[in-house]
């Protein structure tokens, strides 16, 4: 499926197939994420990223829950194998 998406974004689907892959891209939510993310890795590589996106980034990355987990406990009061 997202290498036909691939050939869409890339113009080389015609006819039939090119009407057919729209049609799943109007309601499939999963491949319009796929269009979004794959225009914007080539609007990346060409260099058409607004500088100000590192700062969105970083923005969204501080909205992210912490997640704490529990550090390991040892085995035993003498290790793994009962040696000091």
């Amino acid at each position: 499926m997202k290498e036909k998406l691939s050939a869409l974004i890339d113009g080389e689907l015609e006819g039939e197939g090119l009407h057919a892959h729209l049609g799943r891209l109007r309601t499939d939510p999963e491949l319009q994420k796929a269009w979004d993310t794959y225009h914007l890795i080539g609007d990346a590589l060409r260099g058409q990223i607004s500088p100000a996106i590192a700062d969105r980034v970083v923005a969204r990355l501080r909205e992210e829950p912490t997640v704490l987990a529990p550090q390991p406990q040892m085995a035993g009061a003498h290790g793994r194998f009962g040696v000091p």
